[in-house]
């Protein structure tokens, strides 16, 4: 099966962490048709 993201939103600081760890995640990792490769900087 595919990967999951679990937030728990209660817990939640604004600090955009989960955020680079999925950036993280997807550089160069091709998991279509789910997720396209991200590149190192932008969107």
């Amino acid at each position: 099966m595919g990967k999951t993201f679990i937030i728990d939103v209660a817990k939640c600081s604004g600090c955009r962490n989960c955020q680079i760890a999925c950036k993280d995640e997807h550089v160069d990792n091709d998991w279509s048709p789910w997720a396209k490769p991200q590149p190192d900087t932008g969107q």
